[in-house]
C-alpha cells in the first residue's frame, strides 16, 4: 500500500522517536540492536513492495549511510535488501 498524493502524512520528531526507543528498551526489554534490525527489515519490505507494485525490472538501489545510529539503520536496510 502506498500513499496517494492527496493524503496528508504526519511524522514523529526525533525527540518523540528517542522517547519511543527508550520506552521499548526500558519497559519491554527490547534490545537496541533488535530495534535497529526491525527498522531495517520494515524499510526493506516497503522498498521490495514498491518494486513489485511498480514492476521495476532489475532495480539498482544505493543505500548511503553516515555515522551514528542512522548509519547503522542504513547498513541493516542494505543487508535485508541484499538477502
Amino acid at each position: 500500500m502506498f500513499i496517494e498524493s492527496n493524503q496528508e502524512i504526519s511524522f514523529l520528531t526525533a525527540d518523540e522517536l528517542r522517547k519511543i526507543d527508550s520506552l521499548m528498551v526500558e519497559r519491554y526489554h527490547i534490545d537496541v540492536i533488535r530495534l535497529m534490525d526491525i527498522a531495517g527489515l520494515k524499510c526493506a519490505e516497503f522498498i521490495n513492495t514498491y518494486i513489485k507494485t511498480t514492476k521495476l525490472i532489475n532495480p539498482q538501489i544505493c543505500v548511503l549511510v553516515g555515522a551514528g545510529n542512522n548509519g547503522g539503520d542504513g547498513l541493516v536496510l542494505a543487508r535485508h535488501l541484499h538477502s
